[in-house]
């Protein structure tokens, strides 16, 4: 599956109605030093389920990125927390400048602990997408 613009949007804005309310936390992780679980601190594009055995979105953008059809695999090791713009260019994803900076500022909503359905909204306030979704 080829990701496009509106195959992005269409997997974020849907992840984010069917979790609306949703607050991101980072995911813990085991701390290779004393072996206890800690949060972390970074919001990351996937994290491992172990009851999957898969690697699966964490934060709204890796879930969209993942439900629109990049492999959770390219979303880890030096790309897991990387600034979306970057993480664009690295995995050469053709996304328009307007979608990408739509996607950060959800992003940013996101990290500031507002719930899904708000970093929408405060995306489509600051960049309306209609031309993107009517391609």
């Amino acid at each position: 599956m080829t990701i496009t613009d509106a195959s992005f949007v269409a997997a974020v804005r849907a992840r984010a109605a069917a979790q609306p309310d949703k607050v991101y936390e980072p995911p813990e992780f085991e701390d290779p030093d004393t072996g206890a679980f800690v949060s972390g601190s970074d919001c990351l594009y996937v994290e491992y389920s172990p009851s999957e055995a898969i690697y699966v979105g964490s934060c709204l953008l890796g879930c969209g990125l993942i439900a629109a059809g990049v492999d959770p695999n390219k979303l880890i090791q030096d790309n897991i927390a990387m600034p979306f713009s970057r993480l664009v260019k690295v995995l050469n994803l053709p996304l328009s400048l307007r979608v990408v900076l739509w996607a950060e500022k959800a992003q940013r909503a996101q990290d500031e602990n507002l719930p899904w359905g708000v970093a929408i909204e405060r995306a489509d306030a600051s960049y309306p997408l209609e031309s993107v979704m009517n391609e």
